[in-house]
């Protein structure tokens, strides 16, 4: 198995645990963005940067940009997918009830951040009516889009790993 693809299947199984464990222990932090933020870049961060340092060590202490960046890359595409479809499963087969909780946090939030920009009440009704209207944002096709539009940013989270990781074998 190439390391990028066993740094990605670790990532996606580290992913699975923080949600899971999240879910069972403190449900109350599932949606709290700030926390799932840090702690989900910090698990992408380490196990992108771990695939980086194997790869150079197999390489005998060497690593251009071009192989840190696809072994960083490769490493976040997997795990980000594992991780994707165990949201997948939570919310749409485990305890569906969280599709209607995750839309209670966003009016919650939204209902914050109206009062805080000076929205009317009328306006911020509008903003929980359109919530309401929302399908599912987690279902298969919602859950895809996310995925691809979280490969951009893995793109950048790659290229920036992989220019502090690579060793050319001039310098």
């Amino acid at each position: 198995m190439s390391i990028p693809v066993k740094h990605g299947l670790y990532m996606g199984l580290a992913s699975i645990l923080y949600t899971f464990g999240t879910y069972i222990l403190f449900p109350e932090n599932l949606f709290n963005m700030k926390i799932g933020f840090i702690i989900g870049t910090l698990i992408y961060i380490v196990f992108m940067t771990m695939s980086c340092i194997a790869e150079r060590k197999a390489n005998e202490g060497f690593l251009e940009f071009g192989e840190a960046f696809k072994s960083a890359f490769v490493s976040y595409a997997i795990g980000a997918f594992i991780a994707t479809m165990a949201m997948f499963v939570l919310f749409n087969f485990v305890d569906p009830s969280l599709i209607d909780q995750m839309k209670d946090y966003q009016v919650e939030m939204m209902n914050s951040m109206g009062e805080k920009f000076g929205m009317n009440e009328e306006q911020i009704a509008e903003m929980e009516a359109e919530v309401d209207r929302t399908e599912n944002p987690l279902n298969f096709s919602g859950s895809m889009m996310g995925y691809l539009f979280n490969l951009i940013i893995g793109g950048i989270i790659s290229a920036i790993i992989g220019a502090i990781t690579k060793r050319s074998a001039q310098a």
